[in-house]
């Protein structure tokens, strides 16, 4: 089901049955905006691959539905906020509507996490981002849960399609022991 918002960002919806076995066909979802995951697995393998697998949002359909309808009204809420043209932070440009993001011109691969993730640290560049902050924010986990994988394969990744190492120019995504991350410019290392 797609359905475009109030500010045309459009949404998909994916239910999926913990009777139907492993994690949801992510890559049969052809979007660029939100894709809203509801089941009834609640294992931490399954709801962790389906983040990662590119769901912005995955939901306990056995939660109450007063809970569910807070948490959907914030997922869109946080959808809108991301809907807003271009954001740029030399040398890159985030198309915040199209989902992606360039380097000096160049395109970069980006999977739809690891394009939040890029995202979420430039736009909070002036200080460091815990990783709990990030499981929420992001793979919209608990923040109790205590799994930072997805974090470190993420930022692993984007250090090297983004060029965010020690040695390059510019930006370096520094892991910050029991603090998260943080991006140092160039001239401040």
């Amino acid at each position: 089901v797609v359905d475009r918002g109030s500010q045309g960002a459009p949404v998909t919806i994916v239910c999926h049955r913990e009777a139907n076995g492993g994690i949801p066909m992510m890559s049969t979802v052809r979007n660029t905006g939100s894709i809203l995951v509801f089941s009834d697995c609640k294992t931490e393998r399954v709801v962790v691959e389906t983040l990662e697998a590119g769901a912005h949002h995955f939901f306990d359909i056995g939660e109450s539905p007063r809970l569910m309808q807070a948490r959907l009204a914030a997922a869109l809420r946080s959808r809108l906020k991301w809907s807003q043209g271009v954001f740029r932070v030399r040398p890159f440009r985030f198309d915040l509507d199209k989902r992606r993001a360039w380097r000096d011109g160049r395109l970069i691969a980006l999977t739809p996490k690891e394009f939040d993730l890029a995202y979420y640290l430039f736009s909070h560049r002036r200080r460091s981002v815990d990783d709990s902050e990030l499981m929420t924010a992001i793979w919209s986990l608990p923040r109790t849960m205590d799994t930072t994988r997805p974090i470190g394969t993420a930022a692993s990744r984007l250090r090297t399609k983004m060029g965010l190492g020690p040695s390059d120019a510019f930006w370096w995504l520094k892991r910050l022991p029991s603090k998260g991350y943080k991006l140092i410019p160039v001239v401040l290392r």
